[in-house]
């Protein structure tokens, strides 16, 4: 699978090399294309020597679960 976009923003974080990111964390929607996406770039990353979160929403997606919060409150 290319990931140029999550290739890109991994390299740009601490460019200067003073850091390097070790850990990754996935948050894509909880579907089928999700987390086929998650499981394909959690094996790319991790076979290059990175800590591998994924994050699933509990519903479709984090946008979704973040307004079903603020249209009932708990």
């Amino acid at each position: 699978m290319d990931t140029p976009f999550v290739d890109m923003h991994v390299h740009s974080f601490y460019s200067d090399g003073s850091m390097s990111p070790n850990e990754i964390v996935l948050c894509l929607d909880n579907d089928t294309a999700g987390r086929e996406a998650a499981a394909l770039m959690a094996g790319k990353y991790a076979a290059k020597g990175y800590t591998v979160l994924i994050d699933f929403p509990h519903g479709k997606d984090f946008l979704s679960e973040n307004s079903d919060k603020k249209s009932n409150p708990r």
